[in-house]
């Protein structure tokens, strides 16, 4: 598994994990460690994804803008990941 792969894989295990945790909040919006435990991997997540959009290019369309040209259309998707 290539560094980008691992990478991406890290992206999706915090992404997944904080979509899960706000399912939770969805029902207990008063626990604390629910709350906490979200918190810390959405900054995970942001982390990851700042690491990789700095290392391959975006991985959404929101940071697709540069401020010399488009770069959404011009680099590799994130699916599109050389094996």
């Amino acid at each position: 598994m290539s560094e980008q792969e691992k990478l991406m894989n890290k992206v999706q295990m915090y992404h997944f994990a904080m979509v899960d945790a706000s399912l939770f909040l969805d029902t207990h919006p008063n626990d604390k460690e629910a709350l906490k435990f979200f918190k810390r991997v959405k900054e995970m997540c942001e982390k990851a994804m700042e690491e990789y959009q700095q290392k391959y290019g975006s991985i959404n369309i929101k940071d697709g803008e540069k401020d010399t040209k488009w770069e959404w259309a011009t680099s590799a998707f994130p699916w599109e990941v050389q094996q």
